[in-house]
């Protein structure tokens, strides 16, 4: 699952700078400063679970989805924001515990929530 993991945090990395890039690029200038810039990736990041229900669109794209820890059900949209928190501090830190499986991440210990693949054979 670590490289499923990986490979959806590559892809949201993407999509947002792919997204604010251009954004950044057109509307430059007095009134859109780097601050803004800064405020709108950390929005973004903070709330790319909520798109997709839970899920970001790198999780979709390598069927993955965001559980309550103690269940299957959906998680709150408080849950998938405090999950992120933790990765915009400490990005090394929440990629070092993903490697073990048995091991979740700070935000997923933080929100109660853990991260499951769908298919069983995609693992």
């Amino acid at each position: 699952m670590f490289n499923k993991r990986i490979a959806a945090a590559f892809i949201d990395t993407f999509v947002i700078g792919a997204i604010l890039g251009p954004i950044s690029v057109v509307f430059s200038g007095k009134w859109f400063s780097p601050y803004l810039l800064i405020m709108l990736v950390i929005c973004c990041w903070l709330f790319k679970d909520i798109v997709f229900g839970n899920a970001s669109l790198g999780k979709v794209c390598v069927s993955l989805r965001v559980v309550h820890a103690e269940g299957e059900g959906k998680p709150r949209v408080r849950q998938l924001i405090i999950r992120n928190i933790p990765s915009l501090v400490i990005p090394a830190y929440e990629f070092h515990l993903l490697r073990e499986d048995y091991v979740s991440r700070l935000g997923d210990q933080w929100a109660k929530t853990k991260v499951i693949c769908l298919h069983d054979d995609m693992k």
